[in-house]
């Protein structure tokens, strides 16, 4: 089992820093153990699977975790 967290701005001036700070604290307290974190910069207008997004979940097994900072990331 393997732990992924997925990150993501909309604009090249945004960047992932503020939520991978927070994930690190949510991971770190619930024991996750190590992760790998995937970044992303792309609008929410591209679909799901044409973003990083898309290799992580076609990568992932049965039983990995993919962690997200809030639900907008994912759409």
């Amino acid at each position: 089992m393997k732990t992924f967290v997925y990150l993501r701005v909309s604009t090249n001036e945004q960047d992932v820093d503020n939520q991978k700070y927070g994930i690190q604290e949510y991971v770190k307290k619930k024991n996750f153990g190590e992760v790998e974190y995937v970044a992303d910069n792309v609008s929410g207008r591209v679909w799901w699977n044409e973003r990083k997004l898309g290799d992580l979940i076609k990568s992932a097994s049965k039983n990995d975790i993919i962690i997200f900072s809030e639900i907008s990331r994912i759409a």
